[in-house]
């Protein structure tokens, strides 16, 4: 794995969960760390800690969904630092319940946050990355990109989005490869998104076994940065087939059922086969 002290990295959605658990595997690593996200009081705890563990940190509150406050962030990350290594778009919320029950105002702000939170990112960043010739983009996105996932409609939209922005940067960059833009998709991790999410199912909502983000291989973040090549592999030269078929998604033609193809230049982290397949993406009513 590379070297990460003393790269500057900008991780957004930093305030908990995976993002949470991202930014203390980077600062134990000596990394100079600009996090971000809308809660400020939860975002100087963990600058404290990532300083504890031996990186250096400071916190900027900020809505992934305003372009010039992510502009900002960029600007600050290197006003701070010199420069950006390591940009890591995390941040995302979701809305659970059948796509006409939930309000459109709740698909309109998933769409924001999670999609267009990481075009501004990359908007913001690239820029930079492109002045310098070099430096990695890391989207965090979901397995849910690969097969849509019922009672989450705009969510599966955005996750299906953000595979396909990255498929369109990396074509677009081919005539830069010191730039990396690297995808990391985790299966079903425990994070306080499970539980903020706008729950429109008239239901309570339970977990299905998920892994816990202090279990989840969240280095896979840091390892990008060391076989960043290996994400820019173009999709279509090495796939692997799961054969097992999904069971319980009844809107599938079981006939044709499999478990989807995925590039092998993706860090597919955080995922059991066991989990998949379940009625409602592995929420229990």
């Amino acid at each position: 794995m590379r070297d990460v002290a003393d790269m500057s990295v900008v991780i957004t959605g930093a305030s908990s969960g995976i993002g949470r658990a991202t930014a203390l595997a980077f600062a134990e690593g000596g990394a100079r760390l600009t996090l971000a996200s809308r809660r400020s009081g939860r975002l100087a705890a963990l600058a404290r800690e990532c300083e504890r563990r031996g990186g250096r940190a400071q916190y900027i509150e900020t809505n992934v969904t305003d372009p010039v406050a992510m502009r900002a962030l960029a600007d600050a990350a290197i006003r701070r630092y010199g420069q950006i290594d390591v940009w890591v778009n995390n941040a995302g919320v979701g809305a659970v319940g059948r796509f006409i029950d939930t309000p459109v105002e709740a698909h309109d702000q998933v769409i924001r946050t999670n999609l267009m939170g990481y075009i501004h990112g990359a908007h913001a960043v690239l820029p930079e990355f492109q002045r310098r010739g070099r430096d990695v983009l890391i989207n965090v996105i979901s397995f849910g990109a690969f097969v849509g996932s019922p009672l989450a409609a705009s969510y599966t939209a955005s996750k299906f989005g953000l595979r396909g922005l990255s498929e369109s940067l990396r074509a677009e960059l081919q005539d830069a490869p010191g730039i990396h833009i690297c995808d990391i998709y985790p299966g079903f991790v425990d994070t306080p998104g499970l539980r903020t999410a706008g729950n429109y199912t008239g239901h309570e909502l339970h977990p299905s076994a998920p892994d816990k983000p202090e279990e989840w291989p969240t280095p896979s973040c840091v390892r990008r940065c060391g076989r960043a090549t290996r994400c820019r592999s173009a999709p279509s030269r090495s796939w692997r087939r799961w054969p097992t078929p999904w069971r319980g998604v009844g809107a599938l033609d079981r006939s044709r059922a499999r478990w989807p193809q995925i590039p092998s230049c993706y860090a597919m982290t955080g995922w059991r086969r066991t989990e998949f397949g379940r009625p409602a993406a592995n929420i229990r009513l």
